[in-house]
C-alpha cells in the first residue's frame, strides 16, 4: 500500500494504491472495497487515520480495481484539515504468501504553508474631512471656494479612503476566511503615528460588527474559487478613532495571524503602506480650439483616487473657466457648458486620471445665452485648485488660510486661422460656372458632420458689376467631415446680347440658392466676379476674377480633302457656350470655288460646357450643294466662315462683329517645285 506523495496540504487530492492479487476474487468484474478512519476486526481490511486517531470529519476511501482482472486497486480522497499530523493508511492482509496475517502501512504528512498579506497600494492618498467642520479639511472649487459636494450627492462629502486587504493562505479551503464564533479575528489594520499604533479595523472574524471599536469587517471572501486568495475592504476617515491621518508621517500597517505556518506553529505576517499627497495636473488634447469643437479635458491627481477597486466621479466645480469675455465661471455652470460625461469620471479603476469632453462655447455666461461672445484668438485659462500639494501633511484645511492649496492652470486659446477664398479660374466667360472654395478652419466646429458657412452675421457674398447675387448671404457647404474647406458654385448667365445677328441672348434672372443653385447675371462684354466671406466680425476674405468675351476661331481638321471626301470643321468660342448644362450649337457658312453660294452648317458642342463646336461636310463633284453636302471640283478652295458678335473690349463694343474664316483644298496637295513644265496657260477671273 502507498501514497502518491510524502506531504499534502489541506484540501489536496491524495491517491492511495493497494496491490494484492488476493483481492481479485472475480476476474470478470471490477471490484471495490471501502475503508474509513475506524477499524473493526473481521469487518474492515483497511483504515485511514491522523496521528493514530480519526481524522477531522472522518475519511471514507473507496478502492476501485484497475481493470476487471487486476491486482491493483486505486482510491482518491480529499486531505482533511489536520494540519501537522501524520496521515496513515493501514492494510491488514489476512493471508500473505505463506498464509500469515500481516499489516502493511503507508504514511504521509499533512503540511502547512505560511500565509501572506498584501495591501492594494504602497502609497495611499490622505483622506479629507467634511466642509464646515473646524478640524476637517476638504476639496476646493476651481475658484478656490470650499467644495463640500464633490461627487454630486446631496449634503457634505467626506474624502473617505478605501483600503483593500488580501490574504493568501493555501491552508484555508473554505470559500471564506474566518475564525470560529466567539474567537479573535485573524487580521488587524492600524495606523502608526510617532510609534503609536491605533487600530482602525479588524477582519477575518466570524461575522462583521460595525459598532465595535475598532470596527470588525467580518469574513474575507475568496477572490476566485480554489485560489486561496481572500480579500476585504475597509474605510479610513481623516480622523480615524480620534487619530489624525497625516501625510508623510502616518503609516498604515496590517497583520494576519496564520494559525499554522510552515513550521506548524502560529505565525504573524505583515504588510504596510504610507500616506502621502501628490501634485495634480490639468491637460487638454489641444492647445488651440475652434468655437464649437470638443475639448478632451483630463485631470490627473492620485489624491482623488480614494478607492482602487472602482472608477470614481467628481463634479465639474473642480475646474474654473476664465477668459476676457467671461471670467470666473465653473465648468458646471448651467446653460453655459455642455459636457459629456457631465462629471469628471475616472478612466478606470485606480488610474487617478479623470476625464470629460467639454464643447467650446461661442459664449459663456451664467444662466443666459446673452453673454459676451468669445472672440477668435481669445486666450482662456482653466484652473484646478489642488487642495493637497506634495510635501504637505493634509488636504487644505477649511479653517486655515489655505496655504496648502495651489492653482494648477491650463492655457488654451480660441483659434484665429482666418479664411482664404480661391476660384477655379482667373478669367471666366460670360456664361461660365464659377467654382468657389473657402478654407476656414475656425468654422469646422463639428468634426463629425458636414457644416455650412454663410449667415446673416457672417455672410458669403457674390457680385458682378450687375450687382449682388444675394440680398443677404450665399451658403457654402463643407467638402467633407472635419475638412474645414467649404465649397459651392454659381453659374453666370450673361447679359442681354445679340449673338447670331438676329438672335438675342436673354440671361436667367439671379437666383440665391447655395451651395450649388446660384445664378448671377453680368453687366456687359467686360466684367468681373467678386466673392467675399466675412469670417469674423469686420474681417473679410476676398477673391475675384475677370469676366470677358473671347474671339472666335474656326479651322478644318484636314488641310486637303478628296473631291468625294468628308472634312471636319471645328469652331471654338466660349461665348457661344450659353448653358453649361446642355450641348449648344452655332451656325457657320461653308462654300467652294465651284459653289460660291455654299451651305449653312450647324456645329454642335463637343460636350456640355466646352465651348468647342464640331461638324462634318461631305464633298461631291457631281451633285448639287444641299444640307451637309457641298459641290466641289478638283483644285477648289473651300472656305468656312463664322461671325463673332461677342468681341472683347476695349477695342470693340457690344455692337461690333468680326468674320473669322478657314480654308482647305480639294484634291491632292503636292510640295512646290523649282521648275515645272506649263502648257495651255490661261488667266481665270472668277
Amino acid at each position: 500500500v502507498s501514497f502518491d506523495a510524502n506531504t499534502y496540504g489541506v484540501g489536496d487530492a491524495a491517491t492511495v494504491t493497494l496491490v494484492d492479487a488476493d483481492l481479485n476474487t472475480d476476474s470478470s468484474v471490477v471490484e471495490t472495497y471501502v475503508g474509513d478512519s475506524s477499524y473493526t476486526t473481521g469487518t474492515d481490511m483497511f483504515s485511514i487515520q491522523c496521528d493514530d486517531a480519526a481524522c477531522t470529519g472522518g475519511v471514507t476511501l473507496l478502492l476501485v480495481e484497475d481493470g476487471a482482472d487486476s491486482d491493483t486497486f486505486i482510491g482518491v480522497f480529499t486531505v482533511p484539515d489536520d494540519i501537522g499530523e501524520d496521515m496513515e493508511v493501514a492494510y491488514r492482509d489476512s493471508r500473505d504468501g505463506v498464509g500469515s496475517a500481516v499489516q502493511w502501512f503507508a504514511t504521509s504528512t499533512i503540511g502547512s504553508s505560511t500565509g501572506t498579506i498584501s495591501l492594494d497600494r504602497q502609497v495611499y492618498p490622505v483622506p479629507f474631512g467634511i466642509s464646515g467642520v473646524s478640524s476637517g479639511t476638504g476639496l476646493k472649487t476651481g475658484a478656490a471656494a470650499d467644495l463640500a459636494d464633490w461627487n454630486g450627492s446631496s449634503g457634505n462629502d467626506t474624502g473617505t479612503l478605501t483600503v483593500w486587504v488580501s490574504v493568501t493562505d493555501p491552508d484555508v479551503t473554505d470559500d471564506q476566511l474566518k475564525v470560529a464564533a466567539g474567537t479573535t479575528a485573524q487580521g488587524t489594520c492600524y495606523t502608526v503615528n510617532s510609534g503609536t499604533n491605533t487600530a482602525v479595523f479588524t477582519f477575518g472574524a466570524f461575522e462583521a460588527n460595525s459598532s465595535a471599536t475598532p470596527k470588525e469587517l467580518g469574513p474575507m471572501s475568496e477572490d476566485e474559487q480554489g485560489t486561496g486568495v481572500y480579500s476585504i475592504s475597509g474605510t479610513i476617515d481623516e480622523t480615524e478613532n480620534s487619530v489624525l491621518v497625516v501625510g508623510g508621517t502616518t503609516i498604515l500597517q496590517c497583520k494576519y495571524v496564520d494559525p499554522n505556518g510552515d513550521n506548524g506553529l502560529s505565525t504573524t505576517v505583515y504588510d504596510s503602506a504610507t500616506f502621502d499627497l501628490r501634485n495634480g495636473s490639468l491637460t487638454a488634447d489641444k492647445s488651440v480650439y475652434i468655437m464649437g469643437q470638443d475639448m478632451v479635458l483630463t485631470l490627473t491627481d492620485d489624491d482623488l483616487n480614494l478607492n482602487s477597486d472602482s472608477a470614481e466621479t467628481y463634479v465639474l466645480d473642480l475646474v474654473e473657466w476664465d477668459s476676457s469675455a467671461n471670467s470666473s465661471i465653473l465648468l458646471s455652470t448651467t446653460n453655459t457648458f455642455t459636457a459629456n460625461p457631465s462629471n469628471l469620471e475616472e478612466t478606470g479603476d485606480s488610474t487617478g486620471v479623470f476625464q470629460t469632453v467639454i464643447t467650446i462655447p461661442t459664449w459663456a455666461a451664467p444662466n443666459t445665452s446673452a453673454g459676451t461672445a468669445l472672440e477668435l484668438g481669445e486666450s482662456i485659462t482653466l484652473t484646478y485648485r489642488d487642495a493637497g500639494r506634495a510635501g504637505e501633511s493634509r488636504v487644505a484645511a477649511q479653517a486655515d488660510d489655505d496655504t496648502t492649496s495651489a492653482d494648477v492652470e491650463l492655457a488654451i486659446a480660441i483659434s484665429n486661422f482666418g479664411a482664404n477664398i480661391s476660384l477655379d479660374k482667373t478669367v471666366y466667360d460670360w456664361t461660365d460656372t464659377v467654382n468657389i472654395e473657402v478654407v476656414a478652419p475656425d468654422h469646422n466646429k463639428n468634426s463629425n458632420a458636414k457644416e455650412s458657412i454663410g449667415t446673416a452675421s457672417l455672410p458669403v457674398k457674390v457680385s458682378t458689376r450687375a450687382g449682388a447675387m444675394c440680398s443677404s448671404t450665399y451658403t457654402l457647404k463643407e467638402s467633407g467631415e472635419d475638412t474645414g474647406i467649404f465649397v459651392g458654385y454659381i453659374v453666370l448667365s450673361g447679359t442681354s446680347q445679340t449673338i447670331n445677328g438676329n438672335t438675342t441672348h436673354t440671361p436667367t434672372s439671379k437666383v440665391c440658392s447655395g451651395p450649388e443653385g446660384g445664378i448671377m447675371t453680368t453687366a456687359g462684354q467686360d466684367d468681373g466676379v467678386t466673392v467675399t466671406y466675412e469670417y469674423n466680425d469686420g474681417s473679410v476674405a476676398l477673391a475675384s476674377a475677370i469676366i470677358q468675351w473671347n474671339y472666335s476661331s474656326i479651322e478644318f481638321l484636314e488641310s486637303s480633302v478628296a473631291a468625294d471626301g468628308t472634312v471636319t470643321i471645328r469652331a471654338v468660342d466660349p461665348d457661344e457656350d450659353l448653358d453649361d448644362t446642355v450641348i449648344d450649337q452655332v451656325t457657320i457658312d461653308v462654300y467652294s470655288d465651284s459653289d460660291s453660294g455654299g451651305v449653312t452648317k450647324t456645329l454642335s458642342e463637343t460636350d456640355e460646357g466646352t465651348g468647342i463646336f464640331e461638324g462634318t461636310i461631305n464633298f461631291t463633284s457631281t451633285a448639287i450643294s444641299s444640307g451637309d453636302t457641298l459641290r466641289v471640283s478638283e483644285g477648289d478652295t473651300v472656305t468656312a466662315e463664322i461671325t463673332d458678335y461677342n468681341l472683347p473690349g476695349p477695342d470693340y463694343t457690344s455692337s461690333d462683329n468680326l468674320l473669322f474664316a478657314a480654308t482647305t483644298t480639294v484634291g491632292t496637295a503636292f510640295p512646290p517645285l523649282e521648275r515645272a513644265p506649263a502648257a495651255n496657260a490661261r488667266v481665270v477671273d472668277a
